[in-house]
């Protein structure tokens, strides 16, 4: 069990700690890097 227990979080996946997002992307592994690579983007896009 995690720290805050996220797994039990109505905002992420059940069973993980990863939070729901509009890419449907469950796995954390494949999650962290896009999220690394489009988060810059996404502040300069503004």
């Amino acid at each position: 069990m995690d720290r805050y227990d996220a797994a039990q979080d109505h905002y992420c996946y059940p069973g993980t700690d990863v939070l729901k997002n509009e890419l449907g992307i469950q796995q954390k592994m494949y999650l962290t890097p896009l999220f690394l690579c489009l988060t810059p983007l996404l502040v300069f896009d503004q």
